[in-house]
């Protein structure tokens, strides 16, 4: 998705986010109790945002690194 839309999409969480350092220029994770799911956002900045959701908080954050790596 554009990289204008990481904001807006991290402004639209409902749940707690966490920051993450060292992913594109700017991530975050959240955690769904509803659905027990973790849903991970990056940006590289002029390019793209990305985002993985699943039930496995450390399989997410590798998804997102590799696909932030390969720009």
């Amino acid at each position: 998705m554009p990289a204008t839309d990481f904001d807006p999409l991290q402004a639209a969480e409902e749940d707690p986010v966490t920051p993450i350092s060292g992913v594109g220029d700017r991530a975050y994770i959240t955690f769904h109790p509803d659905s027990q799911r973790f849903d991970m956002a990056a940006v590289s900045t002029g390019k793209f945002t990305v985002q993985i959701t699943g039930d496995n908080q450390e399989e997410v954050k590798k998804l997102v690194q590799l696909v932030i790596s390969q720009q």
